[in-house]
């Protein structure tokens, strides 16, 4: 029976050990959602571990500590280190709880709001915008792109410009780059970044496959064009602007399930702690006949 007990208490540590790997891990996402120190902050661990995995996994630790708190017998008491272990856990996790409900509040307020909510999230707008519009417009056709630049200055038929059939305006960027053709200071600047497009793309390929799956921002060429430029007339919608309700509910839905998830581990540990902490009654002893006593006495 102790052997079980064992066994029991093994399995039952190793799984709060996982569940609070994971608190940390999401903890590092949601605190930066809070900061909003980078706009990849929102999108990193949406992409990278669905929440309801997450969930899952809290509500499969959550029922195994309740069963085990329930069961007589299952668990041998707790040691003065396990206690005070499971007491951290316990308020660690009801720490990510109030940071996801807190997080997620803050994303259902911006979507319900007009943009720019505050300065936080136009901080946020301006780094998406900025990572994003340059892969925009570096991968885009150059027979899109070039209508919004000035044709007085851009005009295919230059002398020593090289053709607009050109597969992506990093190419055709290329090309002219190394030609003598006469280009205007506008197109020189947008194709100024495309090597950071590079980067940009390489770096945030899992969050601008998830973008373009969940809000297709299409249609804000022109804005990243003209951004891009360097012009700041009729620039249209920007591709923050595109996906900004679409992201903040993902976030939202997302930081609601973490913090939920959070919220069953504490009150999980906390039940836990409770039962077994409880000193088991001593049995009674068993009671005696008259002629028992006097026999054993004799």
């Amino acid at each position: 029976m102790e052997r079980s007990k064992q066994v029991a208490l093994t399995v039952f540590v190793f799984f709060f050990l996982g569940a609070c790997a994971s608190l940390m891990y999401v903890a590092v996402i949601v605190s930066g959602t809070l900061s909003l120190s980078k706009w990849t902050d929102l999108l990193n661990i949406v992409v990278a571990i669905p929440s309801n995995y997450f969930l899952l996994f809290t509500i499969m630790t959550a029922a195994l500590a309740f069963t085990a708190s329930c069961i007589k017998n299952c668990l041998t008491r707790l040691n003065k280190w396990v206690l005070v272990c499971v007491c951290m856990f316990m308020v660690f996790a009801g720490v990510i709880a109030s940071m996801g409900f807190r997080s997620a509040l803050v994303a259902s307020a911006w979507n319900k709001a007009v943009f720019p909510f505050d300065s936080d999230e136009a901080d946020i707008a301006n780094g998406f915008n900025e990572a994003y519009c340059p892969v925009r417009f570096c991968s885009s056709s150059p027979t899109k792109s070039m209508g919004f630049f000035n044709p007085n200055t851009t005009n295919s038929s230059t002398v020593g410009a090289p053709s607009y059939d050109a597969p992506t305006m990093e190419s055709l960027c290329t090309s002219l780059v190394s030609s003598t053709a006469n280009i205007s200071s506008e197109l020189k600047v947008a194709c100024a970044a495309c090597p950071r497009a590079r980067v940009n793309l390489h770096n945030n390929m899992a969050i601008f496959g998830w973008i373009a799956k969940i809000c297709h921002p299409t249609d804000t060429l022109g804005y990243c064009t003209k951004q891009l430029a360097g012009s700041l007339s009729n620039r249209g919608l920007s591709p923050y602007e595109k996906c900004r309700k679409k992201i903040n509910m993902q976030w939202s839905h997302y930081a609601y399930q973490v913090a939920c998830g959070s919220t069953f581990i504490a009150v999980a540990s906390l039940v836990y702690i409770i039962m077994a902490s409880t000193k088991p009654k001593a049995p009674l002893p068993p009671h005696k006949s008259a002629y028992e006593v006097y026999h054993g006495a004799v």
